[in-house]
């Protein structure tokens, strides 16, 4: 396995030495003619990443109808586009061995796609579901949540996301106070003192991926994130 493939998984968890050949195996694209590839991985690692979507959408949302729920996981986060996407965000090909490029596969939804899912298929099978299902939710559903006059889905989302990240800010962001806590932080979980809201005075803005979270708090309020010194994620 490529250096540089070992330094992106690195980046994501650490890798053992007896996991190098089934993550060899899911950079191997099938236009190589040799076996193994990453068609089985892909294969499962699709069916994978869809369980993991369609629970997140179940938990998240308990108000939603099945037609809803398909729609939304079936139609725009489980599609091939979307997977491709975040493959050539990462750049997925570039840690490819792949004999036969087809043209533009830098691109190529397809050949993106089943990168994705050979990685996740990779994963699950050396890792494990839950410590799938958490990297799944950070690069795969990376949304931002907003959270005002709503304690029961602000509690909701920490309790299913324990591992994600919060900013308390003022009702109106303001740039100067955007504090941002690990989900499980215990100054912004459990009972408020005094009786008082977690999201009337303050509101909650929620993620998986503490990059979105600078992202909003550079472009919707125009100021930078501040650490909690508590929990100091």
């Amino acid at each position: 396995m490529s250096n540089d493939l070992q330094e992106f998984l690195f980046s994501i968890f650490d890798l053992t030495q007896e996991e190098n050949t089934i993550f060899r195996e899911a950079v191997t694209h099938s236009s190589n003619g040799i076996l193994p590839n990453n068609q089985r991985l892909a294969f499962l690692g699709d069916s994978v990443l869809k369980l993991i979507i369609s629970e997140y959408f179940y938990r998240r949302h308990p108000d939603w109808n099945k037609g809803k729920l398909t729609k939304l996981c079936g139609g725009e986060n489980e599609s091939n586009k979307n997977f491709a996407d975040i493959a050539i965000k990462l750049e997925l090909v570039k840690y490819m061995d792949i004999k036969n490029p087809p043209p533009a596969y830098k691109t190529n939804e397809t050949l993106n796609a089943e990168a994705l899912e050979a990685l996740f298929g990779a994963i699950y099978l050396s890792r494990g579901f839950e410590e799938t299902k958490r990297i799944a939710l950070k690069y795969i559903i990376a949304d931002v949540e907003q959270f005002k006059d709503d304690d029961l889905g602000y509690l909701e989302w920490i309790n299913a996301n324990s591992h994600g990240f919060v900013v308390n800010c003022n009702r109106q962001p303001n740039p100067n106070y955007l504090i941002l806590h690990l989900a499980s932080c215990n100054t912004i979980t459990g009972t408020p003192t005094n009786g008082k809201s977690w999201t009337l005075d303050y509101i909650k803005i929620c993620s998986l991926d503490q990059n979105e979270l600078e992202k909003w708090a550079q472009q919707q309020v125009g100021g930078k994130l501040k650490h909690c010194p508590i929990c100091k994620p």
